[in-house]
Formats: structure tokens, sequence, C-alpha cells
């Protein structure tokens, strides 16, 4: 069966990044959450940044959403992709600009069509039109349809490519980060380390070092992404026998120039 989701009355926007979010747990509403999100059609004011906040309770419609999504969207309103979560005969979509340097950015899901168990979603991007700042979020795009689709594909309305989270396996907030490197995951135990995260790397190549406290390299070596970028993809470090004097791991990408080490993250290994 297909099917043809366009101009959906279902259709959501989520106010993000900078932008302040209420979120309100409630208990009542059996894991969900309430989100105030603007009127639909609303524009901010003129020379706006990207940053206007959502109306106060009573300003706007108070949307629900399942706390799965909410914990997708809270774990990548920082990157530029795109990803979908099933929640029970629907699946939701998420489009996702990340930081961006400019305010006025804007990102909108025009259509989804669906196959099967696949589902294309078309996204429209604005292009950033406000003045130079530090970091700024842009709001997450979102719609929602029946049934569930496991195999999803973004593409832009204007041609270009549009980045997708791919392999994603657990947790994806960040307990460590840098521009294209994120920590998700660190244990070890018993001399075994585990590492996972997601990177935006060239060839998929994810590069790692174990340090000691002087941060001499005792050990390092590499893995591989579930992609290269420009997507997000997911990465996983398994090492045994960890040397007892190794007490840090760096995680990064080598330069395809000249080898260099690029965006680390560095993270105190945890008591075994």
């Amino acid at each position: 069966m297909s099917g043809h989701i366009s101009r959906s009355p279902r259709r959501r926007f989520i106010a993000g990044g900078l932008v302040a979010v209420l979120l309100l747990a409630s208990s009542a509403l059996g894991g969900c959450a309430l989100l105030a999100k603007p009127e639909r059609g609303a524009t901010p004011p003129a020379g706006d940044g990207g940053t206007t906040p959502p109306p106060a309770p009573g300003g706007g419609t108070l949307e629900v959403y399942p706390k799965e999504v909410m914990a997708v969207y809270e774990a990548v309103k920082t990157l530029n992709l795109g990803t979908s979560v099933i929640v029970g005969n629907e699946t939701f979509f998420l489009a996702s600009l990340g930081r961006q340097d400019k305010g006025g950015a804007r990102v909108a899901i025009a259509d989804v069509t669906t196959s099967g168990s696949k589902a294309v979603v078309k996204v429209r991007v604005t292009a950033a039109t406000g003045p130079k700042a530090a970091s700024v979020y842009t709001p997450i795009a979102v719609e929602v349809a029946k049934g569930q689709y496991s195999e999803v594909e973004f593409i832009r309305t204007d041609g270009e490519y549009f980045p997708i989270l791919r392999g994603a396996k657990g947790p994806l907030a960040a307990i460590g980060e840098s521009n294209n490197i994120r920590v998700t995951g660190l244990s070890l135990e018993a001399g075994r380390l585990t590492v996972t995260g997601l990177a935006r790397v060239f060839e998929a190549t994810v590069s790692w070092e174990l340090r000691d406290g002087s941060a001499k390299v005792i050990t390092k070596g590499f893995t591989n992404a579930a992609s290269g970028g420009p997507d997000w993809a997911y990465y996983e470090i398994k090492l045994t026998n960890v040397p007892t004097a190794a007490a840090k791991i760096a995680v990064f990408w080598s330069s395809p120039k000249d080898g260099a080490p690029l965006d680390p993250v560095e993270l105190a290994l945890p008591k075994s």
C-alpha cells in the first residue's frame, strides 16, 4: 500500500535550540509531553535571528508528543539531519538544521510519500538571513504518518542533499561532543571498554587513542561508522584488556590531507 501526505492537518512545528521550549512532563499523559508552539503560519518579527520564544501557555496551541519523540528531538536539535521515530503504529519524521552561525534559517517538511515500509520525506529549507551569531539552533520540523516505515529517505525540494542519521542504536544524547564527533556511551568493565556515538566524518573512519594521565598515547586505532559524511552515523569502539595505565580516551577523525586529528572528544575512563 502506498500513501501521500501533503499539507497534513497533523503537521507539527517544534521551536528549538536557543528558543526556550516549554516541556511539561505529566504522568497523566502516559509518557507524553506537552509542547507550546506558535500558531501555524506565525512569522517572527522583522530582524528576528531565529530566537523568538514560543508563546506562553494560552498564546498558542498545545501539542502532545510521545516521550520517545521528545527524547530524539532533544538529542538531535544541535545536528543537521533527518531521522524518524516509530511509536506504536505511527512514524514521526524529524528534520533539523542544527547549529547555524546566522539567524533566520527555517526548515519545513513539504511532503511525505509512502510505499510498503518505505517513506520519502521532502524537506524545504530557507537559508539564514539574520546577522552572524555565535550559535543559533533552528526549529525542527516534524510530520507524523500512520504506519511503520523503517526505510526513510530525506530529500530537499531544491535538489540539494539532506543528511540522514544512519544506523543509530541506543541513546543519542551526548556525553561529550565536538563539531563532527559525538560520544553517547562510555563503559569499562573488567578491562573491556565500550564507546558508542555518532560521527560525521570522511570515509566513515573514526579514530581513537588511549592516553595516560599525562596525555601520552598508550595505544590507538580506528573503527568505521555506519556511513561517511555528510550523514551522521553510528559508531562503536570495543576494546579488551585495556591497559591499567589508560586514563582517558580521545575520539576524533583524521585529516585526509596530513592525518592530523580533527574535532577530538577526550573523556576520562570510568572506574572499572
